[in-house]
């Protein structure tokens, strides 16, 4: 599913301490990591991996699909750090709701007056069955 590599302590990583140097160098490269800081990196960056397949697996799981898909991993994203990756994040649209015409003798049909004469009567009906 994952390729992982091994670290020093015997610990998998989703990232190598050699891409990471080369992701340093990418972005600039008169800079490198301290070896310290480097480990510190992948840690985080593996919790942040695990954490995002997990809540993704709880969702397909709840769809009762077998398959981590891309909204899934979406949803995590932008629920958790509000991150909208472009051309990742289209949710599907929400399904069309039709709009039912309320019946013409329901309070909510009549006009703003008409509701509030019909409310009244019935809070004074109420207060006279006391």
């Amino acid at each position: 599913f994952f390729r992982c590599f091994r670290m020093d302590e015997g610990k998998q990583s989703f990232v190598s301490h050699k891409k990471l140097g080369e992701l340093v160098r990418q972005v600039d490269h008169r800079h490198e990591l301290d070896p310290e800081v480097a480990d510190l990196v992948l840690e985080l960056a593996d919790s942040f991996v695990e954490s995002a397949i997990r809540f993704g697996s709880q969702l397909a799981r709840h769809r009762g699909d077998d398959t981590l898909k891309v909204r899934d991993i979406s949803l995590y994203l932008e629920t958790t750090y509000k991150i909208r990756v472009p051309g990742f994040c289209e949710l599907e649209p929400p399904a069309k709701v039709q709009k039912r015409e309320p019946a013409s003798d329901s309070p909510s049909a009549k006009s703003p007056v008409a509701l509030d004469v019909h409310m009244n009567r019935n809070k004074s009906r109420a207060s006279n069955k006391k």
